[in-house]
């Protein structure tokens, strides 16, 4: 058998720059970036090396810093939104009250307990669990009351009468009556009686002179409000504003 002597030109003996034009025509067709002899590594490469011991030492340092001016401010914030929940949350319950109170033309009353977590929470005019007798923050049960009845330990007479609930708060965020009121009770009118009436002193007890400090006031007629800053003022307050 007869072999031709021509052959094609080995691919080793093309020239460099041609074999190195093939190839970035093979890259650009690819959508890869194939790094030249001639030119630098690209940033998107030079990125894989990581940073560096002091770019490290730097970042750490800026976040260290951002956390310490951060967190104050993160920390009264949380401590004014649980004074807020603590104070809010009692006057929806006194509205709640009044509210079922008059569309039901029947009672319906708030107290104190400290058997919130329970299936069937009761009323407790007497403390419970490190809490006083006056410390409307161990929780309280909304609830009907269709004999309108003095509340007593043994209310409601039904689990079925329970309108809502609330748990217990943080014993550093004290709700004390100031007139140790343990219960309220509402009318099918909305009122009550002048023996109802009442004051609770909201304070965080961490904090002898705190501007969120507040005083909740319950009128003859079943409505609620509040003065704030009254820490230094209560004798003042209870005696003037009722």
């Amino acid at each position: 058998m007869h072999y031709s002597t021509a052959a094609v030109e080995p691919r080793s003996n093309q020239a460099l720059p041609e074999r190195i034009a093939i190839a970035a025509t093979a890259a650009s067709t690819l959508g890869t970036d194939v790094p030249s002899p001639h030119k630098p590594f690209s940033p998107a490469h030079q990125a894989l090396s990581g940073l560096s011991l002091t770019e490290l030492l730097v970042t750490i340092s800026l976040t260290a810093i951002l956390a310490a001016l951060t967190a104050p401010a993160l920390g009264e914030f949380f401590r004014r939104s649980n004074m807020q929940s603590l104070s809010h949350d009692f006057i929806g319950a006194m509205h709640k009250a009044r509210a079922e109170a008059v569309n039901r033309n029947s009672c319906a009353s708030v107290c104190k307990s400290s058997s919130t977590s329970t299936a069937a929470p009761q009323c407790n005019a007497s403390g419970a669990d490190g809490y006083g007798p006056d410390d409307w923050q161990m929780g309280w049960i909304v609830f009907l009351n269709p004999n309108c009845t003095t509340v007593s330990n043994s209310d409601p007479a039904s689990p079925g009468y329970i309108i809502s609930v609330r748990q217990a708060s943080d014993k550093r965020y004290t709700l004390r009556s100031v007139n140790n009121k343990t219960s309220f009770s509402f009318g099918p009118q909305g009122g009550m009686s002048l023996g109802e009436t009442g004051q609770l002193r909201l304070t965080d007890t961490e904090r002898s002179q705190d501007p969120m400090s507040s005083i909740i006031y319950v009128d003859v007629m079943g409505r609620t409000r509040i003065e704030t800053n009254a820490s230094n003022n209560v004798s003042h307050n209870v005696n003037t504003k009722l």
